[in-house]
């Protein structure tokens, strides 16, 4: 076991090496697009992203983990003619599913801007953007299959630092002619080259087989991965119904303080994202093979450092909130409470570990669903109440309570599950 974490130590570093340099060049893009296209473009453009999100969610279908869930089995076996019968049939359902996404976002986007939104100016912004959604997928998949096969810093790259990368460069290029429609087209630019790149990396790293097995169908694969669809569904309407929501009562100006505001706040979770990849794939192998002792300590020792890593960047963000907000301009100071009260829930969503790679890891996927529903119509409801009369304040309250109580119980559960067992080596 000594030797486990002193591996995952090695790969942590590397993996916070180029996870702290795509956060900083994703923040350095938001600090420039903020900059240089001023509060109400920039909350244009994060209404448009938030909407393609949805859009690619539903065109993974929750493949993500269910991906990296059965790849770490089968790396552990060497099995490598199953793992590229998995890799091929998570790509063709994908593809399909990211192919009719993007047909309806294109054609529907005049409606949503207009009708939703009450802006037409979204619909260019969104047509853009929609191009990315089957690149961006793509890489999704392949993201979790290094992720499986335990290779975190090509996971962590093409997840983390490519694309605020190439973005940042053509931004660079074509710095003269920035407008919100032509950074839409440059995000789907972005993710079509990141793409390609990763395509060609997993071709070089992985031991190529041509045998074909049937074993893995798609009806397995789908039976594990639907359920996590909800959950990522879910998860995403829980994460940018604030936005959403602020974006129905109030004006643009104030839907791009507040987005700017979680992206700050958000940065502390990439901590826990690379816990996650890290851990996931060994959560799946230790509970596979019902090593519950070796599970126990790499929960506890990961949950005992996202903790320390969670206070550090609450007491970060409550004193030196504003200070860290004018580096964007002096119109998003405004934004310092909503920064305060919603980095109150960031920490409970670090200090709680890895539970909800636990559940999704250990067959549980169907209880932390449930929780996320739950917490899902908690977090409407209080937005519903809180939105029109505090705006990004009332927004802000209501997705750090409703962070927490999810955290929290999923916390419970897992350690229901991880001590009801016996200790076996």
């Amino acid at each position: 076991m000594i030797t486990l974490f002193k591996k995952h130590i090695s790969r942590f570093i590397y993996v916070f090496v180029f996870k702290i340099s795509g956060a900083i060049a994703t923040m350095y893009l938001y600090i420039m697009l903020s900059q240089s296209l001023g509060a109400a473009a920039i909350g244009q453009f994060y209404l448009a992203q938030s909407l393609i999100t949805f859009a690619t969610l539903v065109g993974l279908l929750g493949l993500g983990n269910a991906v990296i869930k059965y790849s770490s089995w089968l790396y552990e076996k060497n099995d490598f003619t199953l793992l590229n019968t998995l890799r091929r049939k998570a790509l063709g359902i994908t593809f399909i599913c990211s192919l009719i996404s993007t047909f309806l976002i294109y054609f529907l986007a005049s409606n949503i801007s207009v009708y939703f939104f009450k802006n037409p100016n979204l619909t260019v912004i969104i047509q853009w953007m929609s191009i990315s959604i089957i690149p961006f997928n793509i890489i999704a998949v392949f993201v979790s299959l290094f992720k499986g096969v335990q290779k975190p810093i090509y996971a962590t790259i093409f997840e983390s630092l490519m694309l605020p990368t190439i973005l940042l460069v053509f931004i660079f290029i074509f710095k003269s002619i920035v407008t919100v429609e032509f950074v839409a087209m440059l995000y789907s630019a972005a993710i079509i080259l990141s793409c390609i790149c990763i395509i060609i990396v997993w071709n070089r790293t992985l031991p190529k087989s041509k045998k074909q097995n049937n074993e893995l169908d798609d009806i397995k694969i789908l039976s594990t991965s639907l359920p996590l669809f909800w959950v990522a569904i879910m998860t995403f309407i829980m994460g940018f119904c604030d936005i959403i929501m602020l974006g129905i009562w109030h004006d643009d100006f104030v839907v791009g303080i507040y987005a700017t505001v979680v992206k700050v706040a958000s940065v502390s979770t990439m901590f826990l994202v690379i816990a996650n990849t890290l851990v996931s794939p060994k959560i799946a192998v230790f509970y596979k093979s019902g090593n519950w002792q070796s599970l126990r300590l790499l929960i506890k020792y990961s949950t005992y450092l996202m903790t320390l890593i969670a206070l550090v960047f609450l007491l970060l963000f409550g004193f030196y909130g504003a200070f860290i907000l004018s580096f964007f301009g002096g119109e998003f100071l405004k934004g310092a409470t909503s920064l305060m009260i919603y980095s109150i829930g960031q920490f409970f969503v670090l200090a709680t570990g890895p539970v909800a790679v636990v559940l999704m890891m250990t067959g549980k996927e169907k209880f932390h669903r449930n929780t996320v529903f739950l917490s899902l119509l908690l977090n409407i409801s209080l937005n519903y109440m809180l939105i029109p009369k505090y705006g990004a304040v009332g927004a802000a309250m209501a997705t750090s309570i409703s962070l927490a109580i999810k955290n929290i119980i999923a916390a419970f559960y897992v350690n229901k599950l991880l001590y009801s067992k016996p200790l076996t080596n």
